[in-house]
């Protein structure tokens, strides 16, 4: 069997399409695999550099709201002990809100965050100096306040939160409500404290630079890598497009193409080129040549076989199965009629065949002259003594009237023929075998009636 196969692939030739189908599809599948992994990783790094994005800006928030934070205590701390009215409280007040408020602005708060983050050494180093910074200015802060409310002897439950120090650490217990006064302003004025507050905005600005330059590094590399992935991706994707064109093409040239040539040949009866296409499309060439030579032998043989019933004209069994099958497969409403002629034996045992003959010839041109539609050959001879008619597209008030004129026709030839009907209004949706067999039952019925009308007349 090998052997066979082998000689007849060798003698039709061509590329099997298995051969090719199993290589194609592994290429594919890589190509689709490598394709979706560059996509997923691209789509990382995208995230990635999202994410680098906004956590970096989030730490130059951070970093810059210790500025913001230090300004506000400076401030208010600055305004309670520089206003002439000494009983407002009103700025200290702002003080502790501050303080309670905006935790997050504290240096120590920002400080110990920078140090779980993942950023660079240089840019939690200068976090660290303007935090040494802001808490030297909160220190000096707390002793001028301490210096006012003293020196005033403000209270306010709101100031509970203040964590004072005690003046007598300082030596300041001793001084008057003016000097104390003096004293808290001199602490908010002097050099030293106003270059505090300047190495706390440089060193946030230097964290801030330091974070943008690590930031724009990430990016930078993030978008090396993006822009690789893309590449990946664009060279994956043209290799596919590339190879999807080029089966394509194959498979239109060598399947597509042949079988469309096929199809015209059979058509009209041509032998199909053995010669173009895969393999496989190659060996049903081979075939159908093969079923098309043995055809033409046999056609030869059933050229004898006749369609038409010699005694009456009409077509006969074997064209009635095949308009019967075709009937069946079409969607249109059908009249479904088999005959039957009565009495046929008891007139070929009285009166001889060539009589018996004569009255099938009746009984045909009855039928056919009732229900023979123009054009067609609905009407056939299905037996000795059996016809069948199949009339499509005629309204069901037509067909009562032709059976009408069918028992009159019967009554003026001197003839008896029993008929049964059955009638679908859509062949599509009906069993043509049903019908065929619900009209023989009403035929039989028919006859049984007919039968007892003759024995009646007789007796």
């Amino acid at each position: 069997m090998n052997y066979v196969a082998s000689r007849r692939r060798k003698r039709l030739g061509g590329m099997s399409a298995k051969s090719l189908a199993l290589p194609l599809a592994i290429v594919i599948a890589l190509l689709q695999i490598a394709l979706v992994v560059l996509i997923v990783f691209a789509n990382i790094g995208n995230a990635k550099l999202s994410r680098t994005i906004n956590l970096y800006s989030a730490y130059e928030s951070e970093a810059s709201s210790l500025v913001s934070g230090a300004s506000v205590l400076n401030g208010t701390a600055t305004t309670y002990v520089n206003q002439l009215d000494k009983d407002n409280v009103g700025p200290l007040m702002g003080y502790v809100s501050e303080l309670r408020n905006h935790p997050e602005r504290r240096a120590g708060a920002i400080a110990e965050n920078f140090d779980g983050y993942d950023v660079g050494t240089e840019a939690k180093r200068h976090i660290h100096q303007a935090e040494e910074a802001a808490r030297d200015m909160y220190a000096i802060q707390l002793h001028a306040i301490a210096l006012m409310l003293s020196a005033t002897g403000a209270t306010d439950p709101a100031l509970a939160g203040l964590e004072l120090p005690d003046l007598r650490e300082y030596g300041d217990d001793g001084l008057t409500g003016d000097e104390m006064t003096a004293k808290a302003v001199a602490l908010l004025n002097a050099s030293a404290y106003t270059e505090r507050m300047g190495t706390v905005s440089t060193n946030v600005t230097n964290c801030v630079e330091a974070l943008r330059d690590e930031s724009g590094e990430l990016i930078d590399r993030s978008i090396r890598n993006i822009r690789t992935m893309r590449i990946a991706i664009l060279s994956t994707t043209v290799a596919f497009s590339a190879l999807l064109i080029s089966s394509f093409l194959v498979i239109y040239f060598k399947l597509i193409s042949p079988l469309d040539k096929f199809v015209r040949g059979i058509a009209s009866d041509r032998p199909l080129d053995e010669g173009a296409g895969l393999y496989e499309v190659r060996r049903v060439a081979n075939s159908y040549n093969a079923l098309l030579r043995r055809r033409e032998s046999l056609e030869t043989v059933l050229r004898f076989a006749a369609e038409t019933d010699q005694l009456t004209n009409l077509p006969n069994r074997y064209r009635f199965e095949q308009y019967f099958y075709e009937s069946g497969r079409s969607g249109y409403s059908v009249a479904f009629l088999i005959f039957d002629v009565n009495r046929l034996k008891e007139v070929n045992d009285k009166k001889g065949h060539l009589a018996g003959d004569e009255l099938i010839r009746h009984a045909a041109e009855c039928i056919g002259e009732c229900f023979g539609v123009p054009g067609e050959s609905n009407c056939f001879r299905i037996g000795g003594d059996e016809f069948a008619a199949i009339v499509k597209r005629i309204p069901r008030a037509e067909i009562e009237r032709r059976i009408a004129l069918f028992s009159e026709r019967q009554k003026e030839m001197g003839i008896s023929v029993a008929a049964g009907l059955a009638y679908a209004e859509e062949i599509g949706e009906s069993d043509f075998r049903e019908l065929f067999l619900k009209a023989d039952r009403n035929m039989y019925s028919d006859k049984m009636r007919a039968h007892g009308e003759m024995d009646k007349a007789r007796a």
